[in-house]
């Protein structure tokens, strides 16, 4: 976790959810007249939650206006890509939900941070995932395995009874 930085690159993002059927081309076209030539993040924000609360499927993104805030690279991998290669303002083509492939996402990012500092609940996120890309090599590198039969299940419960006994 000491190897997690506390600085890094960060975009703000938004999403929307919707279904395939859903007419995309009318919420492109609503996004691009609230937008017109102002592309400042506070209006970027104010017209992507305006879309949002119109047109998305999710009633999360409904309630937050589709706002994600600040994230940095390695808190959302499956779907960084998508968004990390966005220019301030565009539309991201629709992307496939991972949990439901009726849904399509389409991000967007108002803002752009080279550096700056990671709040705690991302940091955890990240430390999280250095960890479980540490144990996964090592089990690559060792053979592990665990033996659970009628001798230490019975060894639990006593254990068990003994704690709740307490």
């Amino acid at each position: 976790g000491d190897q997690v930085p506390t600085m890094s690159e960060q975009v703000y993002v938004h999403r929307i959810v919707i279904n395939a059927q859903d007419e995309v081309d009318i919420m492109i076209t609503k996004l691009r007249d609230l937008v017109i030539d102002d592309k400042s993040p506070q209006n970027l924000r104010t017209a992507f939650k305006v879309i949002a609360r119109e047109f998305s499927r999710d009633t999360e993104t409904q309630q937050s206006g589709g706002d994600l805030g600040w994230v940095p690279r390695g808190v959302d991998e499956d779907y960084e890509d998508v968004f990390f290669d966005l220019e301030i303002s565009e539309l991201s083509k629709p992307v496939p939900n991972i949990d439901n492939p009726h849904e399509l996402y389409f991000f967007m990012v108002s803002d752009r941070a080279d550096t700056s500092l990671i709040n705690e609940r991302h940091r955890d996120i990240l430390k999280t995932g250095v960890l479980q890309n540490w144990l996964n090599e090592e089990r690559s590198n060792h053979d592990v395995h665990a033996v659970f039969n009628s001798e230490i299940y019975d060894w639990m419960l006593k254990q068990l009874k003994i704690t709740t006994s307490i």
